[in-house]
Formats: C-alpha cells, structure tokens, sequence
C-alpha cells in the first residue's frame, strides 16, 4: 500500500510539473514573441510604431474649470511614466511674475514638480480662481530614465459661475447605462450635463467582454425620464 501511494504521489507531482512548464511556456511564448508583434497598442486602434508621432502631432491638451486644470495626452504606459511641472517665477509664486527689478531672470525661473501619471492624464485640483498656469508634461522611459518633455503649455482657470458639475457616486452601484449597437460594454467614459439639463454618457466601446483592439467606436447614454441619475436609466 505504501509503494502504491508513494508511485501514485510521483505520478501526481510529475504531472503537476509538466503542467507548471506547459504554463511557464505558454506564458513566455505570448510575452516575448507573441506581444511585440501585435499590431495596436495600449490604446488598441493606434500602432505602437505610431505612439511617438501622435504625442508630437498633438502634444498636450487642456480643459479648466474653476479651481482645476485636467492634461490629456497619448501614453505609452508600458515604456514611459509621466509627471507634470508648474513654473514657478522667484522662491513660491504662481504661473507668472518679475524678479526685483521688474524683470524675469533664467535664475528665478523653476519648473516644480505637482503630479505623477502611469497614464496619459493628470488632474490638478485646489488651484486659484480665474489664474493663468505654465504647465509642462515630461515623458521618463522607464527602461533608462531619460525626459523628455511631451508639451508646454498656458492654462487659466475659470470664474466660479462656470457650468460645470460634478456627479458623484451616492448609492449602491447599479446598472445606469448599456450599450446596445455599437458595442456591449462602456470603458473610458465622460458623464455630464447638457445646457437643456439631461445628463450624457460618452464612452468607447466594443464588442464582447473586453478587448481592447476592438475598441474603435463611441457609444452614448441620455438620461431622458425624470428624477436624475438617481433613479433613472439611459437609453
């Protein structure tokens, strides 16, 4: 009995061992050969070949509300890490400003660092109303540390009477919008506000449970019954 249990555990641990090597194969295989010649990115409709020219062709964009600034830019988060810097004129100061002698020097020039991105966006919040902001958006490779800087740029915040809101998540989570012609899912998505007060959701979508390659189209939500997004649904 013993010699039969003894035979059997090493048959069991034997299999069990070529199943662990099957599955460190397989994994090696997708990681080294398989990923590097897929034909999308991150992003899933752009080529990894194209990432570099679009972050030159569109650099970093921006939109502000009253006391905050968003960044938006084309990532390569398998490659590169991101931080954002605000120039700051003298020892503290905002976007702008002279030294002593009614003049901005090199020296009283800085560029501090404010925020940190794996992805490509960066939001800013608690800043001053109606003030003008000197952004910067570097790129670090992750393999050899070298920056170099995706986009420079001049953002001012709002008034306070901007029309922005701001939803936020004061319930159970349930079902608030799915697509149905486009796609069966919604990933990156925005959720705002019309001028006529119905609530809009855009987002990309795509097929299926999840791929990102497939993501190619736009799917939106309107929330058109009353009550708000508190009890109603969009179609």
């Amino acid at each position: 009995m013993q010699r039969r249990l003894t035979k059997s555990t090493r048959l069991i641990a034997a299999a069990a061992a070529v199943a662990a090597a099957g599955w460190i194969a397989a994994y090696c295989a997708i990681t080294i050969i398989a990923l590097p010649t897929l034909k999308t990115s991150f992003y899933g409709s752009i080529a990894p070949s194209e990432v570099a020219r679009l972050q030159r062709e569109i650099g970093v964009r921006s939109v502000s509300g009253p006391t905050w600034i968003h960044l938006g830019w084309i990532a390569d988060p398998h490659r590169e890490r991101y931080r954002v810097l605000r120039k700051v004129v003298g020892g503290t100061g905002s976007g702008s400003g002279t030294s002593n002698h009614g003049r901005t020097t090199a020296a009283s020039v800085r560029w501090l660092p404010v925020a940190e991105a794996r992805f490509g966006s960066a939001l800013l919040t608690g800043l001053e109303l109606q003030t003008r902001y000197e952004l910067r958006v570097e790129a670090v490779d992750r393999a050899t540390g070298k920056t170099r800087v995706l986009g420079t740029l001049s953002v001012a915040t709002t008034e306070p009477s901007a029309p922005i809101e701001r939803p936020v998540i004061a319930s159970q989570w349930r079902t608030l919008f799915r697509p149905r012609q486009a796609g069966d899912y919604v990933n990156d998505h925005c959720l705002f506000r019309d001028a006529s007060g119905r609530w809009r959701l855009w987002g990309i979508t795509g097929p299926g449970p999840g791929d990102y390659r497939r993501e190619v189209r736009f799917a939106q939500g309107v929330l058109s019954g009353p009550g708000g997004l508190a009890s109603g649904e969009m179609t």
